[in-house]
């Protein structure tokens, strides 16, 4: 497992979709409550030790970049509307590397010329 050397914006968007698969795949049974419940406290955990941080984007800037990144990417690399916001905000926000197991998003932000990771 790798380091990390510096810490990882979460965005209200990123936060609810975490929070959101969590509960999702209890639902699904992929895990159990307890599990989820744990994984929860974890993300609590690394939020107060600072390897997230909360941040926020203007929501009409946030658009309008999506707007434009799916001009030039959904018919090319099939990129689903959250897919796009969060490409968005991680553009706007200066990032240099995306973390995401999506292949959809994954290739867009190949595109844009960001590194993906795992």
């Amino acid at each position: 497992m790798q380091c990390i050397s510096h810490p990882l914006p979460l965005i209200p968007l990123a936060y609810l979709e975490l929070r959101n698969a969590l509960h999702l795949a209890v639902f699904r049974r992929q895990i159990t409550e307890s599990t989820r419940a744990a994984a929860w406290r974890r993300v609590e955990l690394d939020l107060r030790s600072g390897i997230y941080f909360r941040t926020s984007l203007a929501e009409s800037e946030l658009y309008a970049k999506a707007a434009e990144l799916a001009g030039r990417l959904t018919l090319v690399c099939g990129t689903r509307t959250l897919d796009l916001q969060h490409l968005a905000a991680a553009i706007l926000l200066g990032a240099e590397e995306l973390l995401s197991f999506d292949e959809g998003q994954r290739r867009a932000a190949k595109a844009e010329g960001l590194e993906v990771k795992p």
